[in-house]
């Protein structure tokens, strides 16, 4: 009877979604094509403005293939676009003008913002409460959908600049 009650009740969904012509996307998809799209919002220092342009994905391997797919072939500036992936904090290596560190990964956020102190990287998180502890930009779940929050003080420290309309489209900026 249960198992009715969910087929009838995801079949309804799949229908309402088509009708109302909504797309339903996967968490990492979202997450690496708004992790994409920040790229477009947040400007570098011409200092960190020259070779590749790296993004650093630690602890979710699904976000970064799919970041390598939608950068493939794609620039910041004239940087072309590299995603790297890292399974821990400790095995980041080198400049990265963005990390994503995986919700699961959320708690060494002090050890990653250590790591990379002094130095023009924008940290994107998915963990409630990290804007506190130095994310520039957190994912968090609001009534079933993915959105993102903003720590412009953050971002500010670390030399980039953001563009409004990522303060316009975040659910909370402090």
């Amino acid at each position: 009877m249960k198992k009715s009650v969910f087929v009838v009740g995801f079949l309804m969904l799949v229908i309402f979604c088509q009708a109302q012509n909504v797309q339903v996307v996967s968490v990492p998809k979202y997450q690496a094509s708004s992790i994409y799209y920040f790229t477009r919002l947040i400007n570098w220092p011409t200092a960190a403005s020259t070779g590749e342009f790296i993004i650093a994905v630690v602890g979710n391997e699904e976000v970064s293939k799919e970041l390598s797919t939608l950068a493939a072939g794609k620039t910041v500036g004239a940087q072309t676009i590299k995603v790297k992936s890292f399974k821990r904090i400790e095995d980041i290596d080198g400049y990265n003008n963005i990390v994503f560190l995986a919700g699961t990964m959320g708690v060494p956020i002090k050890k990653l913002a250590q790591k990379v102190d002094g130095q023009k990287t924008l940290l994107i998180t998915e963990c409630e409460g990290l804007l506190n502890w130095g994310s520039a930009i957190n994912f968090v779940e609001r009534g079933g959908f993915w959105k993102f929050e903003v720590n412009k003080t953050n971002i500010l420290t670390k030399g980039l600049q953001v563009s409004s309309q990522l303060e316009k489209m975040a659910i909370n900026v402090i």
